[in-house]
């Protein structure tokens, strides 16, 4: 009685411009649950939350260098640093004492992360500031007065 599972199933492709039925064996069908199920999976984990950690998503934005009691630039001379992060890649700006401004973008990769610290290490950096390719930073997170440090100078939260 027709065409069951063990069988095949017929089916209408398209080759070499004409229709034609062609038989789908075991095997076929076998290969098609198996990139079903990988899709899913791979859909399931984008949807879950295999994306960007909370960590990541507090860095993403504009961060200014905040001139914080004690740091003898605050009182000596005009700074101006920023950096920029989303999506993977970044942007820093430098301004001291209206020189000329120095600029750096790139990429930056998570080496190492928890709750209120991650590690990045930059790549494939472009620019005339002092970041450099394969430099490693270490951002300390303070979600409770929305600021960071980078390699222990205090930043701000400065826009999105």
């Amino acid at each position: 009685m027709g065409h069951g599972f063990r069988h095949g199933i017929e089916r209408v492709v398209l080759v070499g411009g004409k229709l034609i039925n062609r038989r789908v064996s075991e095997v076929d069908l076998r290969y098609f649950w198996l990139y079903r199920s990988v899709l899913l999976v791979f859909a399931g984990c984008m949807v879950a939350g295999c994306g960007p950690s909370e960590s990541e998503r507090f860095i993403q934005g504009t961060w200014a260098f905040a001139n914080e009691q004690g740091d003898p630039r605050a009182t000596e001379l005009h700074v101006l640093q920023e950096w920029w992060f989303g999506g993977g890649r970044f942007f820093f700006q430098q301004e001291i004492a209206f020189g000329f401004p120095m600029v750096a973008e790139g990429r930056y990769r998570i080496v190492e992360r928890s709750e209120n610290r991650l590690i990045l290490e930059l790549y494939f950096v472009e620019g005339n500031a002092p970041v450099y390719e394969n430099q490693q930073i270490i951002i300390v997170l303070a979600h409770d007065i929305d600021s960071i440090r980078i390699n222990r100078t205090l930043y701000y939260r400065a826009g999105p």
